[in-house]
């Protein structure tokens, strides 16, 4: 039995008798956020903690190995430090190619298909059946070059440049500018559209998606405006670990999200903000009410009534309800994507259930709604817009 930090760490807690139980002493400190628990011949699985449970029961079904073999599409020559993502009903796990191109998946459970999201710095991702996992083939795809500027057209140096591909797997694409701000994504799959985002310590993109077509792109490349990042103060918040999310942005890139606490005097201060809409999520899983706009190089101030609904009052009657079917590459249901409806400034989220569909309440009827869907190692989808009252919205994630 191992603790699991919120940064992923671990630490042995200490193994279960022979009834199979563990105790976990009671402590008032805070207690770790998950824990692993592994067995020999066992598939192992991580078990999130909650202080409103007592007992936990962990069920570890037997474990298989699955090996395979990741490989350049166009001479077969093997492909070292691919990362390979793969998911069951119940399990999940992550490991690299080694110097030969080779990986293992030592505790697969039996019994339940694999799917595996395989990604390399160079080249295109894919995602394959467990039948293909003995060699799997990557295309080189296309490179996306640019250069980073401020608003000024001055060129940025050293700023860390996203490429977050519309229906591609989830982790964007990532290069670092040069001094003059010059830069290039590769493994861009041909059809895929593409939304470049950049970040240097002051300065950053502001917190929206727009997209491009790669395979459009002219001589000059694609030029990525950044502006000076800005700040935020809250007053009135509640203790605890809260966290600001650029309204209406589904995308893993990490300044589109930023953690913060208040002080004990109920004022929370969040530095280097990018420039956009920011809306808060409240640790104690209050509903946010409003966003606060920050420009480029401003401070502004907001309280927090303003941002988040009041967790123990009644919420507001919705108008309406959009339907939303989250499927992959093959048209099987996606279960327990995150679809996010955004109306008229207000965003809403919901999980697909196992037949892949998700209804999410929105405030009006009389206006086109933003919908999108994510799912950790599939992606997420572009934004499409639904008119209300329609047969709502199929979003495929590839």
């Amino acid at each position: 039995v191992l603790a699991v930090d919120d940064l992923g760490g671990r630490r042995r807690l200490g193994t279960t008798d022979a009834a199979g139980v563990h105790r976990l002493a009671a402590s008032s400190a805070r207690p770790p956020s998950a824990l692993r628990i592994e067995a020999v011949g066992r598939s192992g699985r991580t078990v999130p903690v909650s202080r409103r449970v007592d007992e936990l029961l962990v069920l570890l079904p037997p474990a298989r190995s699955v090996a395979g073999r990741v490989v350049a599409a166009e001479d077969g020559a093997p492909l070292v430090g691919a990362s390979v993502s793969a998911e069951s009903a119940t399990w999940s796990a992550l490991v690299t190619s080694d110097l030969d191109g080779r990986f293992e998946l030592a505790d697969a459970p039996e019994g339940e298909a694999l799917v595996l999201a395989v990604r390399h710095p160079t080249r295109v991702p894919v995602v394959v059946g467990e039948a293909a996992a003995a060699t799997i083939r990557l295309e080189r795809g296309l490179a996306v070059a640019g250069r980073v500027v401020d608003w000024r057209g001055a060129p940025v140096a050293d700023a860390e440049v996203f490429g977050v591909g519309a229906g591609s797997l989830g982790a964007p694409r990532v290069a670092r500018a040069d001094r003059d701000g010059r830069f290039e994504l590769v493994g861009i799959a041909p059809d895929e559209r593409l939304a470049l985002l950049a970040a240097s310590p002051t300065h950053a993109s502001d917190a929206a998606l727009r997209w491009i077509d790669p395979s459009a792109g002219d001589d000059d490349g694609v030029t990525v405006v950044v502006a000076p990042r800005g700040a935020l103060t809250i007053t009135g918040a509640p203790p605890g670990r809260h966290r600001l999310e650029a309204d209406g942005v589904i995308a893993p890139v990490p300044f589109l999200e930023r953690r913060f606490a208040a002080a004990p005097d109920g004022v929370a201060r969040v530095a280097r903000l990018p420039a956009g809409r920011w809306r808060v999520v409240p640790e104690d899983g209050a509903a946010a009410r409003g966003v606060v706009t920050i420009e480029a190089g401003a401070a502004a101030t907001a309280r927090w009534v303003e941002l988040v609904e009041d967790a123990r009052a009644a919420p507001d009657e919705p108008d309406g309800v959009i339907h939303v079917r989250v499927l992959d590459g093959a048209g099987r249901p996606v279960v327990d994507a995150v679809v996010t409806v955004a109306q008229g400034g207000a965003t809403r989220s919901a999980r697909t259930a196992a037949d892949g569909t998700a209804s999410v309440p929105i405030p009006s009827v009389d206006v086109p709604a933003s919908v999108s869907a994510h799912r950790p190692g599939l992606g997420m989808t572009q934004p499409e817009l639904v008119e209300p009252g329609g047969a709502g919205a199929v979003l495929v994630l590839r």
